[in-house]
């Protein structure tokens, strides 16, 4: 009977121990978790910034190609008889509305 308690107390024990292994490797298996989260989050910010990056260039797109078929538009429109200094005044104000892009 002592021998079958004893055995017991042995089969406890050896729980405890298998336990606290089972513990530590949960907790590494969760700090591991947790780096990778946060390198998810990491990468999903910099996808975030590359997307804004990405809308901005097209609305730069965009407003470019405005105002380049506004010039073209205004240029077809001059005759022969148009003066140099309208010519000059589409191009001053073309240039100035690209530099405000």
């Amino acid at each position: 009977m002592i021998r079958n308690q004893k055995n017991i107390v042995e089969f406890f024990n050896g729980q405890q121990k298998h336990n606290k292994v089972v513990l530590e490797v949960d907790r590494e298996m969760l700090d591991g978790q947790k780096k990778h989260t946060e390198v998810i989050l990491q990468v999903v910010g910099s996808l975030n910034d590359i997307s804004a990056k990405m809308e901005s260039k097209e609305s730069l797109k965009e407003k470019f190609r405005y105002i380049l078929e506004n010039y073209i538009r205004t240029r077809e429109g001059f005759g022969m008889m148009t003066s140099a200094k309208e010519k000059e005044e589409l191009q001053r104000n073309t240039r100035k509305q690209i530099d405000l892009l």
